[in-house]
């Protein structure tokens, strides 16, 4: 078998990150909000490499990701985005792009809406009818919303470790 369509287990590659995200108690999420207002912070967004696996989202230094391309199920480029609820919650919102077999439109109405919800706090649901998520209602910003962290200090507390990804135990590499 070809090396390069070998599939790769997640819990194979490790973590050589010493201290997992710094900073408050609170961790920062890394989710899609639905039925919930929020907006994303301007200019407060990086693109990146993250697989999906066990309910847990997996951030991947760039090196790592170019290696297992095609090897591990659900690695996919994304932007990370920083975002606040209309509560104070600070999240980061993951813009991926389709994994093999699922609609770009699951992606694209997604991206739509990280740049919508610059301006405004939004609220989205599901549409599986559509394969893509709605808009459902926005309101005006009011008052301040900036966070406690940088987009850094964000990404830090979303990816502790083990949910960093930099160091791959295969020899092969």
């Amino acid at each position: 078998m070809n090396s390069n369509n070998t599939r790769i287990k997640l819990n194979s590659i490790k973590s050589k990150k010493l201290n997992p995200g710094q900073g408050g108690t609170l961790p920062v999420r890394v989710i899609i909000l639905k039925n919930t207002f929020f907006r994303i912070i301007p200019d407060s967004n990086i693109d990146t490499a993250v697989a999906y696996h066990n309910n847990h989202w997996y951030l991947f230094h760039a090196d790592i990701s170019k290696h297992y391309a095609g090897k591990l199920k659900k690695l996919a480029k994304a932007t990370l985005y920083q975002g606040i609820t209309d509560k104070g919650e600070e999240f980061i919102l993951p813009v991926v792009e389709p994994w093999p077999g699922y609609a770009d439109s699951w992606y694209n109405s997604l991206q739509n809406i990280a740049q919508q919800a610059q301006d405004k706090y939004i609220k989205i649901e599901k549409n599986n009818n559509q394969d893509c998520y709605d808009i459902i209602d926005s309101k005006r910003i009011i008052g301040s919303t900036s966070t406690q962290n940088t987009l850094e200090h964000a990404i830090d507390k979303a990816f502790p470790d083990p949910y960093y990804v930099d160091y791959d135990a295969h020899t092969h590499c």
